[in-house]
């Protein structure tokens, strides 16, 4: 967690200097704010990308987790059947012997 509030703090720093830097500089007022808008449509931008990164990384994971889960499913219904199976082998079998010792 500590690098994730580093990574915003350097993040905040840098568009803070970013934005004095635009500030301070020797321009006309109408081009200091188009190039103010222009660079926060940038940062804005590249946020939005990515977070639609980070929504696919989760998204790739989450369907990971459900195909792992479905495999787990079936290998246990499959194990399930194999003892049902041979259960029913077993009882008949077991039938069987007591069939012929009573009969």
């Amino acid at each position: 967690m500590k690098s994730s509030k580093l990574l915003v703090g350097i993040l905040a720093g840098f568009a803070g200097g970013v934005l004095a830097g635009m500030l301070f500089a020797p321009e006309k007022g109408a081009d200091m704010r188009q190039n103010i808008m222009d660079k926060s449509d940038d940062y804005a931008g590249t946020i939005k990308d990515k977070f639609s990164e980070l929504i696919d990384v989760i998204s790739q994971k989450h369907q990971n987790v459900m195909d792992d889960a479905d495999d787990m499913m079936d290998e246990g219904k499959s194990k399930i059947n194999l003892m049902v199976a041979q259960g029913k082998d077993k009882y008949q079998e077991s039938k069987n012997d007591a069939n012929d010792v009573f009969a």
